[in-house]
């Protein structure tokens, strides 16, 4: 059976994934070490989820998802294409909280 990812219900919010901050200060999404591995090391890789992208195969909430689950930064994720500003907004203000939570330790 297969299930396909095309809209989000009514009133359900799109999946997002928690901020953290990596080595070099560049905050990003905690990214799956599965779905890392999957691609680095399976049949399909970023270029050709975007060729199938492209085909209308998979919808924007899916790739929002994937940048997510990679790893993307929060910075660099305003700047994808079937990023909407809710979703990049929403990103934001995790990594702002992260900064908050900096300045509070302090």
């Amino acid at each position: 059976m297969t299930i396909i990812m095309t809209t989000i219900l009514a009133g359900e919010e799109e999946p997002m994934q928690p901020v953290g901050v990596d080595p070099h200060g560049t905050h990003r999404f905690l990214e799956n070490r599965i779905v890392r591995d999957l691609l680095d090391h399976g049949p399909i890789d970023l270029n050709t989820i975007a060729l199938r992208a492209h085909a209308g195969l998979y919808s924007n909430a899916e790739q929002r998802q994937l940048a997510q689950l990679i790893g993307y930064s929060v910075g660099g994720y305003s700047d994808l294409s079937y990023v909407d500003d809710d979703s990049y907004f929403r990103a934001a203000e995790r990594s702002e909280a992260l900064l908050e939570d900096d300045s509070n330790e302090s």
